[in-house]
């Protein structure tokens, strides 16, 4: 009695130190993994929607955060409705810019400390709800370990502005977490009467919305949790068994409707960078054949990571019997066949990583809707969760009675792959190292060189920024006026020698400055009236053509152009 006593004592002593210790190896793969990010500039969007966002600077711009799109803040016109990340970014900015003005801190240093510690987070918690799900503890760990130091999801956590990708992975994972049992099945078997109640299906509606809130993406979450049930339930192949769910569907299906229809008001708009963008938006069966021809790159991006790289451009398949196309096909009907068969214990680890993958990657296939992408590396963020638990339970079988092998083999796999993280991050070190890299692998640019243009002219090189701005342009489909806009206001900036004052942003008292010394000013003028003509909605673009034309003695037109400045800047208001 005694001897059985002191056993349970020992259990007891030990768990929490399991506990924390498995947390703590992965909050430390990932400190290590990132170690490179810190001195990482803003790139790309970050400039718009942190930098140049004066929702984030000034108090009251909290609460617009929470009524209006994400791009509003910059000025822009379009973007998606992320309050939960924003008002995040909006607390990072008031506790960082202090110590930016004091002890000339880098301000990406907390942006980049809130987007690592959430990937150490979500790597904790993918480990917790592998635990909750019946998992084996070792498996669990070494899927949460290699999926946290994955390189694939350095665009995620090293672009600052993918905070909504990885909270969006926060709420999911807790929603899941919430909906299961609080201890972890002793024998791997949940108890479904403990899991999915009434109850903790209505707690789960909260992390939910904050998850719907941190990105639309997260619409997925009740199929996540069927997947999740099929895994659990001993019912799994009845209907009536997720039925239950029910609330979950019902908020996704108005959460759609509400974003649709009365926050954005259309859908997206189709890849950028596509000479085929028509044919792509236009048929269903060309966006089917199109998923399917993307799936082998994903998988071999997942199982061989490496030359990843920012705007990867894809390819629209119009020909179901492309190689790619069949390829994908094969995937899909190799994981339908797993699924229908893979049913018993043995198999049913790996039927539900590939069912949470399906769910997972649905929004980013573009089938029911065009998306403003064919491939993108972060949106495999989500996806590899489940597909992670999935494949190490399933190989954790055939370890069974090798575990010393196991674990090193384990700790070899995050070896390698922290240390491609590692190096991955330095290519998000600045706009030109992103360019460089993206050009390198054939990348798609259009929208890079604008930002490359801007990443020149804040070092003062203003004849090689007005030249990617002209690629830029040369580049853009017609549908996209705002952005051509945008990119004859940065020439005519360009011409003038004006840099930026951060992001996107250029001041008129910078323009001012540059006038007496300008030598091209016509050019100048010849391109902000044109950016007017596309855009004449940009209240910043009229007031730089005022400020030009009073240079030039211009004062009639100068006028005009400020007073529509004026109107346009209270209309906005």
């Amino acid at each position: 009695m005694r001897s059985v006593f002191l056993t349970k004592c020992v259990e007891e002593m030990r768990a929490p130190r399991s506990f924390w210790r498995d947390r703590i190896l992965i909050c430390l793969a990932v400190l290590l993994s990132y170690a490179s990010v810190w001195p990482n500039e803003f790139v790309f969007d970050d400039n718009v929607l942190i930098q140049a966002n004066t929702f984030l600077k000034t108090p009251q711009g909290l609460f617009k955060i929470f009524t209006h799109l994400n791009g509003a803040g910059a000025g822009w016109h379009a973007g998606f409705y992320r309050p939960v990340p924003m008002a995040a970014h909006f607390f990072i900015y008031w506790f960082s810019y202090p110590l930016t003005v004091a002890f000339h801190m880098p301000l990406t240093l907390g942006f980049h400390a809130l987007n690592v510690a959430l990937q150490a987070l979500n790597g904790c918690l993918l480990l917790a709800f592998g635990v909750r799900a019946g998992f084996g503890k070792n498996a669990a760990l070494a899927a949460a370990l290699l999926w946290a130091v994955h390189p694939l999801h350095v665009e995620a956590v090293a672009y600052m502005n993918s905070t909504p990708e990885l909270m969006c992975g926060t709420f999911c994972l807790l929603g899941l977490i919430t909906l299961l049992p609080k201890e972890a099945p002793a024998d791997g078997v949940v108890d479904p009467q403990k899991a999915f109640t009434p109850r903790k299906i209505k707690l789960s509606l909260v992390p939910f919305a904050l998850a719907l809130l941190s990105k639309e993406s997260a619409v997925v979450f009740p199929a996540l949790a069927a997947a999740t049930l099929f895994l659990i339930s001993p019912e799994r192949l009845r209907l009536s068994a997720y039925f239950r769910t029910w609330p979950l569907w019902l908020l996704s299906f108005a959460y759609t409707l509400i974003i649709v229809f009365v926050i954005l008001g259309h859908g997206m708009d189709g890849p950028l960078n596509l000479a085929d963008v028509s044919l792509y938006k236009s048929s269903v069966a060309v966006r089917v054949w199109t998923a399917l021809g993307t799936l082998p790159s994903y998988a071999r991006l997942i199982v061989w990571p490496k030359d990843l790289y920012f705007r990867r451009e894809g390819k629209v398949f119009a020909d179901p019997a492309h190689g790619r196309v069949l390829l994908g096909g094969a995937l899909v009907l190799l994981a339908a066949l797993q699924i229908l068969w893979g049913r018993a214990k043995r198999g049913l680890a790996l039927s539900f990583g590939l069912l949470w993958f399906a769910a997972a990657q649905s929004p980013n296939t573009g089938i029911a809707t065009p998306i403003d992408a064919i491939i993108s590396e972060h949106w495999m963020y989500l996806p590899t969760m489940g597909l992670f638990l999935g494949v190490a339970q399933s190989f954790a079988g055939l370890f069974r009675d090798k575990k010393q092998a196991a674990a090193l083999l384990v700790a070899a796999l995050t070896t390698a792959l922290g240390v491609a993280t590692f190096r991955q991050n330095m290519v998000w070190r600045d706009m030109d190292t992103l360019y460089r890299n993206t050009a390198r692998h054939g990348g798609g640019l259009t929208e890079m060189h604008g930002n490359e243009a801007l990443f020149l002219m804040s070092r003062q090189q203003f004849g090689a920024a007005r030249r990617q701005a002209q690629r830029a342009l040369a580049g853009l489909p017609q549908n996209h006026g705002q952005a051509s806009a945008l990119m004859h206001m940065l020439m005519a900036m360009a011409w003038l020698h004006v840099a930026p004052v951060g992001g996107w942003a250029f001041t008129p008292d910078a323009l001012r400055r540059a006038l007496p010394e300008a030598r091209h000013v016509d050019e100048a003028v010849a391109e902000l009236e044109e950016s007017v003509r596309i855009n004449p909605d940009d209240a910043d673009t009229h007031a730089f053509l005022s400020i030009v034309y009073a240079f030039r003695g211009d004062k009639k037109q100068a006028a005009a152009q400020d007073k529509i400045a004026n109107q346009l800047r209270k209309k906005d208001e």
